[in-house]
């Protein structure tokens, strides 16, 4: 019997591995601190030299637009204490009504937000946010309620998961997640109840 070949429609691309955040703080720090290559880093953090590029790039975009969000707009009089520099509408019909002092602070915000960046600023926009996904099928609370409708007396104690489900009104989750519930709390089952 002849050996398979592997066609494309076989092969499955391996899941990259996920960085977490140390390694992302070590790739910044190697490659803003250091003289270091992006592919020396890559070797070393044994990550692909595109996962250190796009993790810098990703980065200096990141804290970029945090400092520009951060950084008074020049517009912004709210925050001045000099009463005599805010902004003189003038004629609207004229094309260019900005003052020297209009476009000094507009160059002063633009260098700000084109300087370099720290790595205090790198390490903070790296940082991975809030974590999506699934929600809980059950709340804190409802294992709170979960528990004290077992423990309340000794026939809940006996119930099953069907009953316990019903009891609890909790029908619309699973009965492997009352169990899994009851587990993280404490909670076994034995044949004849939950101790």
């Amino acid at each position: 019997m002849a050996p398979t070949i592997a066609t494309p429609r076989r092969l499955r691309r391996a899941k990259a591995p996920t960085i977490n955040a140390t390694q992302r703080g070590a790739i910044l720090t190697m490659r803003y601190m250091t003289n270091l290559s992006v592919r020396q880093i890559a070797q070393h953090v044994k990550v692909s030299k595109t996962a250190v590029q796009n993790i810098c790039n990703r980065a200096e975009k990141i804290a970029r637009t945090n400092r520009q969000k951060n950084t008074t707009s020049p517009l912004d009089t709210s925050n001045s204490l000099d009463i005599g520099n805010s902004l003189d509408i003038g004629n609207p019909h004229e094309a260019n009504n900005n003052t020297p002092s209009d476009m000094q602070n507009s160059q002063e915000v633009e260098v700000v937000a084109c300087g370099e960046l720290s790595l205090a600023e790198l390490l903070a926009a790296s940082a991975p946010g809030k974590s999506t996904g699934r929600p809980p099928a059950l709340t804190e609370e409802e294992k709170d309620c979960l528990v004290a409708t077992v423990e309340r007396d000794f026939e809940t104690r006996k119930m099953t998961l069907v009953e316990l489900q019903c009891e609890a009104r909790l029908e619309y989750v699973s009965k492997q997640t009352i169990l899994t519930a009851l587990n993280e709390r404490g909670l076994k089952s034995t044949g004849n109840g939950w101790v």
